[in-house]
């Protein structure tokens, strides 16, 4: 492009030297200087495509800024969310350990109370058996008692008899 600018900038003072000096003369002149204006011509017509293109790149340009701009701030919206969710994952596993940590003492406190139960059954079985035996004796020496209180009541009846006559 500023190779262009300069050719038409040499282009636009050649034109202007001749003119200046009066050169009317001959047709060797008027030729040089009909070949000056078309590379004129030519030259501004590449002018006006590279600043098109110029214009054209730029408008891409500022598009994939845009884009560029737009991705960045989603890429910084998504490293934002990745940090909150590494945060909530951290929070979540110190939940869950503590949380194991309670089921595991919960397992602990069952199976202590699980062996305090089956040793409170061995001990009930245990004292339902002395109960059923100490009630088969109380049975039996209520029976003696009732015996000896019928003898003793046999032994008052007779002494009764003995002492009235």
């Amino acid at each position: 492009m500023n190779k262009q600018l300069v050719t038409l900038s040499l282009l636009t003072i050649a034109t202007l030297l001749l003119g200046a000096t009066g050169c009317n003369e001959g047709t060797q002149q008027q030729a040089a200087l009909e070949n000056l204006k078309a590379e004129l011509e030519r030259a501004k017509g590449e002018r006006d495509k590279a600043v098109e293109q110029r214009d054209g790149l730029q408008e891409q340009l500022d598009a994939v800024a845009g884009t560029r701009d737009k991705l960045q701030s989603e890429v910084d919206g998504l490293k934002t969310s990745r940090d909150e969710l590494r945060g909530k994952v951290e929070s979540l596993t110190t939940s869950r350990d503590e949380l194991n940590k309670e089921v595991q003492e919960l397992r602990t406190s069952r199976d202590e109370l699980l062996i305090a139960k089956d040793t409170a059954l061995t001990k009930l079985e245990a004292a339902q058996g002395q109960i059923e035996n100490l009630t088969a004796k109380l049975d039996t020496e209520s029976s003696k008692v009732a015996e000896l209180q019928r003898q003793v009541q046999e032994v008052v009846k007779n002494l009764q008899q003995v002492i009235e006559p």
